[in-house]
This record gives structure tokens, C-alpha cells and sequence, in this order.
């Protein structure tokens, strides 16, 4: 996850309104937040920022560059071991 448009216009209207981190928390009992540790697009500081406002639990998978089923990343596992564990 992430809080802004990191930069990306394409992206920019995704972010018209600031995110309302205390009402996303009132709906969710749980949060995960699962990043890359060499991303080239999403940076690890909106895993420090994720955690400080939603609580969230941080999981890092190193070497697996940006989650878009592309460049490395066809299998998750650690997806699933979260969406175990919640429940």
C-alpha cells in the first residue's frame, strides 16, 4: 500500500481526497501490508506510515521487485499466510 500518488500522474486522481486514515480503521479489524524490499515504485516508508495510522502489520519479501505479476512476482504465499491468519 501506499498514501499518495508516488509521483505518477496516472495515478494522481486515485488521491483527489486525503485519505481518512480513522475511518478506514474503524472498518477494519485487521490490516497487512506486504511489500517488496527492492520495489522500484513503491517505497518501504509507506509501510512505517501504514502501520502508524492503520495499525497495520508489516510483512517484507525481499527480492521480488514491484507485485505486478511482470518483473517477478506471479506467487504470493506470504498473501495467503496473511489472509489465514486473520481469520
Amino acid at each position: 500500500g501506499f498514501t499518495t500518488d508516488l509521483g505518477f500522474e496516472e495515478i494522481h486522481n486515485f488521491f483527489e481526497k486525503p485519505l481518512d486514515f480513522q475511518k478506514i480503521r474503524q472498518h477494519l479489524s485487521s490490516l497487512v501490508g506486504i511489500y517488496s524490499g527492492d520495489d522500484p515504485f513503491v517505497d518501504i516508508k509507506y509501510a512505517a506510515i501504514l502501520e502508524q495510522e492503520l495499525g497495520a502489520k508489516t510483512v517484507v519479501v525481499p527480492n521480488m521487485k514491484h507485485f505486478d505479476g511482470e518483473e517477478s512476482c506471479v506467487i504470493l504465499p506470504q498473501a495467503l499466510d496473511a489472509v489465514i491468519n486473520m481469520l
